[in-house]
């Protein structure tokens, strides 16, 4: 009833239900019922003993529940003081968990939880107005944690693959990739800058699709310097750099 409440509203909308446990109601789970199957992947603290656990599940939910739908990633994330470990092993959880995903075709996208740290009345966190649950790649005040930094990677969908300095050391030939797991889309109108000794550079790259690369040369290097090359979306917001 709610969904049809919901597309009776506005069809031209997808409506998700979000799921803590497909892997256990498979057939049965209620993130079927919406346009996209959904789970909040918390393998190895909220679920399961280990997070070695979770190419099993991703194979069983695929088999069981979602018969050739995809799956979105509604969430994931660790939350401290709940679990031991702070900062590092959130690094370890999320590149655990995202090279899993990436192996799997069916996942067509993840959400990580949470960008920043959070007040909360169930919180494990602090006292007062100021209890909250340590969940996020940033604190309360948005100061990033070293986390934020290695989910900015992982989610970026273009990295730079090699980068040449040519014996001058005032030119460089760079290299680029196109993801074409996770993320995987086209990319439109991005642009690359590099410092060069007078200022800036910048190049608009051509329309990229997953798996591609894109090869060209850099110059106005400083020889006493190191590269500094960044990406961009058009909208200007910094992608990657190396």
């Amino acid at each position: 009833r709610l969904i049809r409440y919901a597309k009776d509203y506005n069809s031209g909308r997808f409506v998700t239900v979000v799921s803590n446990e497909i892997f256990d109601r498979l057939e049965n789970d209620e993130s079927l019922l919406g346009d996209i199957p959904t789970w909040n992947d918390y393998t190895g603290t909220w679920h399961g003993k280990s997070r070695e656990e979770t190419p099993d599940k991703l194979a069983l939910i695929n088999n069981r529940a979602l018969k050739g739908r995809p799956l979105l990633i509604t969430e994931h994330g660790l939350c401290v003081p709940r679990f031991v470990g702070a900062d590092a092993r959130r690094v370890v959880e999320m590149t655990y968990h995202y090279d899993q995903w990436a192996k799997n075709k069916f996942i067509i996208g993840v959400i990580y939880f949470s960008l920043n740290d959070y007040r909360t009345h169930v919180g494990e966190a602090g006292f007062g107005r100021y209890k909250s649950r340590v969940h996020g790649l940033s604190s309360m005040w948005f100061d990033k944690k070293p986390s934020f930094q290695v989910y900015k990677g992982l989610a970026a969908p273009i990295y730079v693959e090699n980068l040449h300095i040519r014996a001058s050391g005032k030119e460089a030939q760079v290299v680029l990739k196109v993801k074409d797991d996770l993320p995987s889309y086209t990319l439109r109108k991005y642009t690359v800058r590099w410092k060069t000794v007078t200022g800036m550079k910048k190049l608009e790259l051509p329309d990229l699709k997953p798996g591609e690369r894109y090869t060209f040369e850099i110059d106005g290097l400083d020889p006493l310097s190191r590269p500094d090359v960044k990406i961009f979306r058009p909208t200007g917001y910094l992608v990657t750099e190396y």
